[in-house]
């Protein structure tokens, strides 16, 4: 049995995607393989892996440049960028560490996601165009972040602790530039914190998880409340 991936992403007929094989594939490890598939020419191209046992596909832009994690020889599991089409699997290295993923890609392929530091604790980071150079986003002031999203201006979105040991989102300026708390952004019913950030597009608007808040001062909110088109704004964060 072979199962796409919850996560593939979805752009113009192409899509990037995480496949499984299952016990009716000889594959004892069920490793994933990472593939591209072109709707419009109906072709599966498998994306390879950085010399480990599988890959896992997170982002996708309009050349079809993908990015996500494979592991290497070492079996460590390292962040990827691919070229156009699918074409060329390329290591994006750590900051430091021996761990990294890339969860996201933009159109001029600056590549965010997260990577174990030389101390062993994971950070947000920015590639500058076509995955050149991993930059350390830092932190909202805790020990952790991790990005998550990034538009075509080089705003990223994420999650991090700050120095009191809170999850909350972030935003930055353009080209990664400049760690925000959204929550100081924005105006929130009491009790609700913004805890990480999924996504951005090139309008500003993000797209925010946050914990359930207490039952009896707001019994009818869902689980892992969505806050969509919570607009922010270049100029509010430069």
């Amino acid at each position: 049995m072979t199962l796409l991936s919850h996560s593939l992403k979805v752009r113009h007929l192409i899509l990037a995607a995480a496949l499984t094989t299952g016990p009716g594939f000889v594959n004892p490890a069920n490793a994933e393989i990472a593939f591209l598939v072109d709707l419009n020419s109906r072709t599966a191209i498998d994306l390879g892996n950085l010399g480990g046992a599988g890959s896992y596909a997170n982002g996708i832009n309009d050349a079809g440049q993908v990015v996500g994690y494979s592991s290497i020889a070492e079996g460590n599991d390292h962040a990827f960028i691919t070229g156009p089409n699918g074409r060329g699997m390329r290591d994006l290295g750590t900051l430091g560490g021996n761990w990294s993923q890339a969860s996201g890609i933009n159109d001029t392929g600056q590549v965010v996601g997260y990577s174990l530091t030389a101390d062993r604790t994971p950070h947000a980071f920015i590639t500058g165009p076509d995955g050149v150079g991993m930059r350390d986003l830092g932190t909202l002031g805790g020990n952790a972040s991790m990005a998550y999203g990034i538009n075509d201006a080089g705003q990223v979105v994420g999650g991090s602790l700050t120095a009191e040991g809170s999850g909350h989102a972030f935003i930055t300026g353009p080209n990664g530039v400049g760690m925000t708390d959204l929550n100081s952004l924005v105006e929130l019913p009491p009790g609700i914190v913004l805890a990480t950030a999924t996504g951005i597009n090139n309008e500003g608007q993000v797209l925010i998880t946050s914990p359930i808040p207490e039952p009896e001062a707001y019994a009818l909110m869902l689980a892992g409340l969505v806050l969509v088109g919570a607009v922010i704004r270049r100029k509010e964060i430069l």
